[in-house]
């Protein structure tokens, strides 16, 4: 009779340990899951800190293929001191002095405790980790010792970029070759860059050696051409390239009628044109390196180069001075005495009816004057 009870008995004791069981694995599953979303991984130590089970998140901090299974923790500590500490960091709740069960009732109304550990990665370098500990009851897994559960996250801020090789970035051959020559503005932006005028002969400079500053009062520029190709930067200077577009038409008319001048008084055997000068209007050219600023001359003189055989080329001296211009007046705001009303926009003003009945007095009294003065003539 007792044989049956005993064995009802303890058949529903085992089927609710199961169940107990069950329930505690799949809170700490669920748990540790968690902790992957909230962390960076997490870790499960038995009671001589050996990592219990796969531990990928270690692979991922450390980069390294390694199976973790089974490992120390403490061999991944960086160094002795830091071994140390975290020896400390769990000696409460490894100690066999104190109750186990007391010690997780205690851990379970309080933050868990934090460390940071540094941790060697599979090229040498130290790796900043912020450890999170819990310990859990005895008995897990069958083991008689406390295990303990760890959440790693790691310091972003103490990674070291890693080290790039300059052969890797380096450009293939191929690209290299087929790469642009750089513009005249980048050309110019860098300092070390110089520029090379083609055509470009020879520069005289005349400087006062008396001023501080070495100033150079004047600049003679000799130009040969070598080419026909029309280039814009470095090419030979023309004065339809400084003159604006819609001048251009005008100057190219003046000076060619004044050399077929020169050229047939050369071919008279005239010594000199009359007049010798000619003094044109004013003339504005566009400043040499800026395609958006001009230069204004009010003066402007030109006047033949001397030949010595009338079959030479008929050179012209362009005389411009006279550049500095006015100095602007100030702007003044308008006041009010200054602005005129325009009485044709002005609407008229109505007229009341007291300014009627004198108008009507003023033309009877013009009808009046006029009946008096024929009666008086006749």
């Amino acid at each position: 009779m007792a044989v049956p009870l005993f064995f009802e008995f303890a058949v529903r004791e085992w089927i609710a340990a199961s169940f107990q069981s069950q329930d505690s694995d799949s809170l700490i599953q669920g748990f540790r899951q968690m902790l992957k979303g909230i962390s960076d991984g997490e870790l499960l130590l038995d009671g001589s800190f050996q990592i219990c089970g796969s531990a990928p998140c270690l692979q991922r901090l450390l980069s390294s293929r390694e199976d973790f299974a089974g490992r120390s923790f403490r061999e991944l500590i960086v160094d002795d001191e830091a071994k140390e500490l975290f020896d400390h960091f769990l000696a409460p709740a490894a100690s066999d002095g104190e109750d186990p069960e007391t010690t997780v009732q205690l851990e379970s109304t309080a933050a868990p405790r934090c460390l940071r550990v540094p941790l060697r990665d599979c090229a040498g370098r130290a790796i900043s980790v912020d450890v999170f500990h819990v310990s859990l009851q005895p008995c897990l897994y069958g083991e008689s010792t406390t295990c303990h559960l760890l959440a790693l996250k790691e310091d972003v801020r103490s990674v070291e970029p890693p080290e790039v090789d300059p052969a890797q970035n380096a450009l293939p051959s191929s690209l290299l070759a087929s790469r642009r020559a750089p513009t005249a503005h980048s050309a110019a932006s860098s300092e070390s860059c110089v520029e090379c005028h083609d055509e470009l002969a020879e520069m005289t400079l005349l400087v006062n050696a008396s001023t501080e500053l070495l100033d150079i009062e004047e600049v003679h520029l000799r130009y040969v051409r070598r080419t026909d190709d029309s280039k814009v930067q470095m090419g030979m200077p023309t004065l339809k390239r400084f003159a604006r577009p819609l001048d251009w038409a005008g100057i190219d008319a003046v000076l060619r009628r004044y050399a077929r001048k020169v050229r047939k008084a050369r071919a008279r055997g005239e010594e000199e044109v009359e007049p010798a000068k000619q003094v044109l209007p004013s003339m504005t050219l566009r400043i040499p390196g800026e395609s958006r600023k001009h230069l204004c001359s009010r003066c402007v003189e030109i006047s033949p180069l001397p030949r010595q055989h009338a079959g030479e080329d008929v050179f012209l001296y362009i005389n411009l001075f006279g550049f500095e211009g006015p100095t602007p007046p100030p702007r003044r705001l308008p006041s009010l005495s200054s602005l005129d009303e325009d009485a044709s926009l002005c609407t008229p003003a109505p007229v009341t009816l007291g300014q009627e009945l004198h108008a009507d007095e003023q033309k009877r009294h013009k009808r009046r004057l006029r009946t008096e003065r024929c009666k008086a003539s006749s």
